[in-house]
């Protein structure tokens, strides 16, 4: 008898201590002034990235369905927050394009978050 109460303590024990808060997917915010960009343009790229369980990997891009103008991959392992601070130079277009800078951020727990700003790209 008093191993089973042994046991149901033990138990009890074990499975309040796992009880966890719930998971939130990474938070991004991106601070860009104007979508329209022409050839010789700088595209200033300032994004904040965080996590409260810390951030595992994030990928910037820009990039249309058929090409990538600018990539990106900051190491951000265990971090619970990154600040991207940079900048990519519109060239080699001869038409209009219609990329998307994309910004995706994931978690330890498979949480991923990921915005799409359409921008606007002139020769």
């Amino acid at each position: 008898m008093k191993r089973s109460y042994l046991l149901l303590s033990t138990l009890v024990v074990f499975i309040t201590s796992c009880v966890h808060e719930p998971f939130t997917n990474p938070t991004i915010i991106v601070s860009n002034d104007t979508n329209y960009f022409q050839i010789g343009d700088t595209i200033q790229i300032d994004i904040t990235m965080s996590d409260i369980d810390g951030l595992h990997e994030a990928f910037i891009y820009v990039k249309d369905t058929a090409t990538t103008f600018f990539s990106y991959s900051p190491i951000v392992h265990d971090l619970p927050s990154f600040t991207v601070d940079t900048f990519w130079v519109v060239n080699g277009i001869s038409s209009p394009k219609f990329p998307f800078l994309t910004t995706i951020a994931s978690d330890h727990y498979q949480g991923t978050t990921t915005i799409n700003i359409q921008l606007v790209l002139t020769p």
